[in-house]
């Protein structure tokens, strides 16, 4: 009688175990469900608030290409490891400006070396690449017919990701004004990103 009073207890025990995983799994994956659908709302929220960004700074300046750039390992954005690809990840062209945001993505980032060394470099957080340069950076911009180019880091360093500021023709010269007020714009895409 001792033997199967010891052997039921161990079958409860059992089957109450199996019962609280069986518990616990339905309740992590009911959670994992909502917060992708939270992450995936929250991602396309801040990608409208961003192109609404890159929009204002496009029509303000007469810019005919503006985007948001990230650096990444070419699975995942990382932060304080060597980045290997770039992406855009937003853009916002003038009615006359071709779209290439599907072209620009898994870039190496050797195409554009000097330029983001330049801007690493920048104290003032930004440089400027002409079609007239002879780099990789600058060939590259030739491809796509850009003739100028103002890059602003998104953060303190590049992998905080840049934003880029296009130009067909050379027809803009900011200000020492305007270079203030387009960090202000980058700022607000920094907070709407999440980054401090």
């Amino acid at each position: 009688m001792e033997n199967l009073l010891e052997a039921t207890s161990y079958l409860i025990g059992a089957t109450i175990l199996i019962l609280c995983k069986a518990l616990f799994d339905f309740v992590v994956r009911q959670i994992k469900k909502r917060d992708v659908g939270g992450i995936f709302h929250k991602s396309m929220k801040e990608a409208v608030l961003i192109n609404q960004e890159l929009a204002s700074l496009r029509d303000k300046y007469d810019f005919n290409r503006t985007s948001l750039i990230d650096y990444h390992n070419g699975v995942q954005s990382f932060q304080g490891i060597s980045f290997k690809n770039a992406s855009m990840r937003n853009e916002m062209t003038d009615i006359n400006t071709k779209p290439i945001i599907k072209d620009f993505q898994n870039i190496p980032c050797s195409i554009l070396a000097t330029m983001l060394i330049d801007l690493e470099n920048s104290p003032e957080g930004y440089s400027i690449t002409t079609d007239d340069m002879e780099n990789e950076t600058a060939i590259t911009y030739r491809m796509y017919g850009i003739k100028k180019a103002y890059n602003f880091k998104v953060g303190k360093n590049l992998t905080d990701g840049i934003v880029s500021l296009l130009l067909n023709e050379d027809n803009v010269n900011l200000t020492p004004e305007d270079i203030k007020d387009i960090k202000g714009y980058i700022q607000r895409i920094r907070l709407i990103r999440g980054k401090k």
